[in-house]
């Protein structure tokens, strides 16, 4: 008997192991041959490779996804007026957060130099209370948590953790 013919890999191509083994256990009742038996075998071990190649991939979306600490110290004169800080994620020094007061009374605010971090354009406003990124947008208007900044820390903070965990 040929078992492929009762065997389909739907169950496994959409990561519904439960089917797969149903499916296993259905058609172990027709071993008739060697070769059926090799059949089984074979499809057992593509059913636990399958479990595996899921595992590390759940496991890769999870530490994608985590949210990573990171710090800025160290703030110093740049030139024209622009102020840089040390950027660390994860402890570890990561490029730099550069900011600088423009005549509109709002901040711009960019980053160089990360490995972590995207590039996104920012600025704070310091009459709205506001932290603005291309990424994340308004931190205020048309968000649905309206989130008010009052000094420039929590603005570079805010836009460090948009441009590297994509949120405010």
């Amino acid at each position: 008997m040929n078992l492929v013919f009762w065997w389909s890999n739907n169950c496994i191509e959409d990561w519904d192991f439960e089917c797969a083994a149903n499916k296993i256990r259905k058609i172990k009742k027709f071993v008739t041959s060697k070769k059926d038996a090799t059949t089984i075998s074979n499809l057992q071990a593509a059913l636990t490779d399958a479990k595996e190649k899921k595992r590390a991939y759940e496991e890769a979306q999870r530490r994608a996804n985590a949210k990573k600490s990171f710090t800025i110290d160290n703030c110093q004169n740049a030139r024209d007026g622009a102020m840089m800080c040390t950027l660390r994620v994860e402890g570890e020094y990561d490029g730099n957060i550069f900011y600088k007061l423009e005549n509109d009374g709002k901040y711009d605010i960019f980053i160089l130099g990360s490995k972590n971090a995207s590039n996104c354009q920012g600025f704070y406003d310091t009459t709205l209370h506001r932290v603005w990124t291309t990424r994340c947008g308004d931190s205020v208007f048309g968000a649905s948590q309206k989130r008010f900044v009052y000094d420039l820390s929590s603005a570079l903070k805010m836009y460090a953790s948009c441009a590297i965990n994509g949120n405010y």
